[in-house]
This record gives C-alpha cells, sequence and structure tokens, in this order.
C-alpha cells in the first residue's frame, strides 16, 4: 500500500508545483503590441523604446570567453550552436562599460488572448483580458527577437487549465498538457523555427490555432500581443519533467525511496527508548572534517543518532543559525567517506539540495579546502580541486568559483574524467604522498612505491593502524563510562564509593609495607649480629650452667 500512496503524493506535488509555477504575470506592458497578423520577428524604433524602458533594469548579455559585442557574433550563437553564458549586465561594473556588450532583454510574449462573452453595447474593460499563453524570448537591444538558450519553454498558466474551480475561460486539460509537455522538442536554431514551434505547441495542447482564440474579422483586424517581464520557469519545469518520469514507473520501483521511508507508518523509536552511551560512543565514527572545532555534546548526541541504524533512513537536524548544523553535516560527509574506505568500497554519491541556491553554495563554502599551512593531508591530491563539493547550477550565472558541472559532461568533470591528463595527475598524487610521507618521518622506499596503487595500499594499511587506536580509545571509554553498570551487575557498590575505600585499603598497604621492610631490617641486623658473635659464646648460651 506504500508504494501507491508515494504514486499519490508524487501526483499531488507536481500538481502543487504546476500550480505554482504557472501563475498569474504581473509585471506586464500597459500597453500591448499591435500587428496585421500573428507573425511577430521584431519590434519597431518606438516599441524598442517602451520595451527597453520597461526592463531598463534587467539588461543581459552574452559571453562566450568575452562579452558579445557586434550583431554578427550574437547571431553565430544560433547559427552555429554556440554554447554561452547569460550575464546580467551590472550598470556599476566597469568592465560592462569599458566591452560594452551587446544587449538582450528577457521577455515573455502572450500571442494570444480570452475575453468573455459580452453584450454588444458592453465595452469590455483590461482586466477582463486574459492572457493563459506566454512564449519566453530574448530581445535584442535592436528589436531583433531570438529564442532564449536556457531551455525555457511555452507556458499555459494553471488558472486556466481544466479543472478549475475558477470561473475564468478554460483553454486545455491539465493532463493534456502534461503530455505534450514532456515530449516536445523546441527548435532553437532561429527564431522563426521557434515561433513556429511555439503554435504547433499550442495547437498540439489546446487542439487550436491562435486565430481562433484570438479571432480576427474586419471589425477587429489587428493581433495583439501581451510583453511581460521573464519569469525563470527552467528549474521548475525540470523537476515538473522529473515528476513525470517518476509518475509513469511502475509500483515497485518505489521500493526504499526516500518518500516511501517518509511515509511509512511503522513506529519508530522516539529519543527516551535510546542508549545514550552508545550513542555518543559510536563504533563507527572515524572520519571528521577539520580539526578546529570538536563536536559539542549535543552535536556527538545526533552524530550518534544518525549512526544508529533504526533512524538513520531518514533524519532531520533543527536548529537556528550558528548552531553547528553546517559542522555536523560535515561530520556526517566526512565519516561516510571515510568508512567507505575502511570497507574497501566505492566512494558513496551524496547529494546536498535545497529549495534555494543559497544554502547549496553555503554548504559549497564549507566544503572549501583551506590550507594555508600548506599541510599535505589538508589538501586535495588531484590537480585543480579546491572543494569536496561539485555543484550543479540551474544556470551558468550561479557557478562563480565553485567546481561545477550542468549535466556531468561539462565542467569540472569534463577536466577530472580527461584520459589525457592520467599521467599528470599520477605523478601528483605520488608528489603529495611523499611530502606527506616526509613530514611524518615515515620510512619509505621510493623505489618500492612507484605508482598510485602501491600508495594506497601503504595509506591503508596506516588507516587500518589509526581504526586500531580509534577502536581502543572508544573501547576504555566505554569501559570508565559503564563501570557503575558492571559494577552493580556484581552486586558491588558504585565507583564513587568503592574508590575511596580503594585508596584506604591502598594507604593501609602502604603503611603495612613499610613495617614489614621496617621488620625485615631488625631481622637483618639481628641475624649479623648473632654472626658476628664467637664461637663459645653461640656454643655455650644454649648450655646450662656448670658449679
Amino acid at each position: 500500500m506504500i508504494s501507491k500512496s508515494v504514486k499519490n503524493w508524487l501526483l499531488y506535488y507536481r500538481a502543487s508545483l504546476i500550480d505554482a509555477s504557472r501563475g498569474r504575470r504581473n509585471d506586464m506592458l500597459e500597453e500591448p503590441i499591435v500587428r496585421r497578423d500573428f507573425n511577430l520577428s521584431y519590434f519597431e524604433n518606438d516599441e524598442i523604446k517602451i520595451i527597453s524602458h520597461f526592463l531598463r533594469f534587467d539588461p543581459y548579455c552574452f559571453k562566450c570567453g568575452d562579452y558579445i559585442s557586434d550583431s554578427a557574433s550574437f547571431d553565430a550563437v544560433y547559427t552555429n550552436g554556440k554554447e554561452v553564458e547569460v550575464v546580467k549586465i551590472d550598470n556599476k561594473n566597469p568592465d560592462f562599460f569599458h566591452k560594452k556588450p551587446l544587449k538582450f532583454y528577457r521577455i515573455e510574449i502572450a500571442p494570444i488572448y480570452m475575453q468573455p462573452e459580452r453584450e454588444h453595447a458592453i465595452t469590455i474593460k483590461e482586466e477582463d483580458t486574459h492572457y493563459p499563453y506566454w512564449i519566453p524570448a530574448y530581445m535584442r537591444e535592436d528589436g531583433k527577437l531570438f529564442p532564449p538558450k536556457e531551455g525555457d519553454i511555452p507556458l499555459f498558466l494553471r488558472e486556466y487549465l481544466a479543472p478549475n474551480p475558477h470561473e475564468n475561460p478554460i483553454i486545455a486539460d491539465i493532463d493534456q498538457l502534461d503530455g505534450e509537455n514532456a515530449n516536445y522538442l523546441f527548435n532553437r536554431d532561429s527564431w522563426n523555427k521557434y515561433w513556429k514551434d511555439c503554435e504547433n505547441y499550442f495547437i498540439k495542447v489546446t487542439g487550436k490555432k491562435y486565430a481562433d482564440v484570438q479571432i480576427i474579422t474586419e471589425d477587429s483586424s489587428i493581433v495583439k500581443f501581451k510583453i511581460c517581464k521573464y519569469r525563470n520557469n527552467n528549474m521548475t519545469n525540470n523537476i515538473i519533467n522529473l515528476y513525470n518520469f517518476l509518475v509513469k514507473k511502475e509500483d515497485n520501483d518505489y521500493k526504499n525511496t526516500l518518500l516511501e521511508k517518509l511515509l511509512d507508518p511503522t513506529e519508530t523509536k522516539t529519543t527516551a527508548d535510546y542508549d545514550h552511551i552508545a550513542i555518543t560512543l559510536p563504533k563507527t565514527h572515524y572520519g571528521y572534517m577539520g580539526d578546529e572545532f570538536p563536536l559539542s555534546e549535543s552535536q556527538r548526541e545526533a552524530f550518534g543518532k544518525y549512526q544508529d541504524a533504526f533512524h538513520n533512513d531518514v533524519f532531520a537536524i533543527n536548529g537556528p543559525p550558528g548552531t553547528g548544523k553546517t559542522t555536523i553535516l560535515q561530520a556526517f560527509i566526512a565519516n561516510i567517506l571515510v568508512n567507505a574506505v575502511l570497507e574497501n568500497a566505492p566512494m558513496p554519491l551524496i547529494v546536498a539540495c535545497s529549495t534555494n541556491n543559497q544554502a547549496i553554495t553555503n554548504i559549497l563554502d564549507s566544503m572549501k579546502l583551506d590550507n594555508k599551512k600548506q599541510d599535505p593531508l589538508k589538501d586535495r591530491w588531484i590537480p585543480k580541486v579546491s572543494s569536496f563539493g561539485l555543484f550543479l547550477p540551474s544556470s551558468k550565472t550561479d557557478i562563480k568559483n565553485y567546481q561545477y558541472t550542468k549535466d556531468f559532461k561539462d565542467g569540472f568533470c569534463s577536466e577530472i574524467d580527461n584520459e589525457g591528463n592520467a599521467i599528470q595527475y599520477e605523478k601528483y598524487f605520488l608528489d603529495k604522498f611523499f611530502a606527506y610521507m616526509n613530514q611524518e618521518k615515515f620510512n619509505v622506499d621510493h623505489n618500492k612505491i612507484t605508482n598510485i596503487t602501491q600508495a594506497k595500499n601503504y595509506l591503508r594499511n596506516l588507516i587500518d593502524r589509526y581504526k586500531k587506536s580509534i577502536d581502543n580509545c572508544i573501547h576504555i571509554t566505554h569501559e570508565k563510562i559503564t563501570i557503575n553498570q558492571f559494577l552493580k551487575n556484581l552486586y558491588f557498590p558504585p565507583e564513587e564509593e568503592i574508590v575511596p575505600a580503594i585508596e584506604k585499603n591502598n594507604n593501609k598497604i602502604i603503611e603495612t609495607e613499610k613495617l614489614l621492610h621496617t621488620l625485615e631490617t631488625y631481622k637483618r641486623n639481628l641475624e649479623e649480629k648473632y654472626l658476628s658473635f664467637p664461637f663459645y659464646i653461640k656454643y655455650f648460651s644454649d648450655r646450662k650452667s656448670v658449679v
């Protein structure tokens, strides 16, 4: 039953996300753009001025190595299929002022509108006009239109999709939309192809052409296009597509998933059910990131509970800023990796996700390698690796100085997986290895360790020794902490009563030993005195006197 519940929740989450992402557009240009037909590929000069002023705080440009500053290079981005970065222009940055990149604006265009039926004499107000379908686009500063480069697709607003409890006009059914949304591919090589695909997409979803909705008659022989500020739905679309993929899977595919664990009604242990000593002294705590700030008592308790098999499937930590959530997260990650090494298992894939990029970049910032003392052991033994984290951003504008990839084929991954660098990487690793050996004064024969495998085997032996040392410390600490329970099981009084008695007995033993030492000295002296007597004294000392 849990698997069916998982699918129902996925459907609910998907519907909620669709409702939130396909919300009403508010930042719209007041007056529509008027044309004689539905073909739109550029804006006139007066329209450019109005739109540019409307979007004056949100100019963008392309960056391909350097900023693109001429029309020919801009056009080549599409004709040649170049990979470019979309960068928001900061007018306070002198770099933009000197290089003068060619600006464009990110907009959305509504090619059709819907109005309620009214009697002939009643004027329909603008607030009664509905714009259910929006097409993302780039408007270059000369007014020419281009397809978006970041994967955005046209959007039907949720309030105009059935089922819908509102009185708004309905443009399409949401199930039909979801099916087309998951399968339709838009040509982005040129504006004309993209614009045509957007209309074909509209036809597939609604079963109507633009002209069937925004009717052109002799009395109304114009087409009105509404313009609004761009609203980024790229990440939302990716998540919706993921939900579409998940809900089509078989029930058995949901087994052992995170959502199934969350929905599992089986009663779990409460905090009071746990052995506090076992929790605070977990037997598998071998890894820790950094050596400046050890875990506090509450962090150790949280760490131990996370290690406990009874409730580490889903584990929640809550606390205000500055309470050490990131620190314990680092401890979790370090320990997972170290235990994988100790078990000679493949490195696990650890994913951090959030509703906002700031939380992710905070984690990434905490994972950066700050090795000011140039300690080889606190460094990564692979070139150009500056962090333990890999960033998967929604756009390249968010990457800053992070190790990033979009699809595990570009960015950091393309560099690190380049087989042509294997020899260089091996040499770099071995140089770091021997630097660490020299620092710790380990007696290592350079002639016997000539490759990474041999170096790893040597390091594994070191790690095993450190593990045994840690195990011994934990065992001694556990014995110390549990001594009273041990004594109680043997019907002895507690440690605090036994220790003074032991000390008292120790004092008596010392006093007795001193007395014995004194008596031994007396005995030895007497024996020496006796031996010094003449023979006749010793011989006649035991005879009776004769008269």
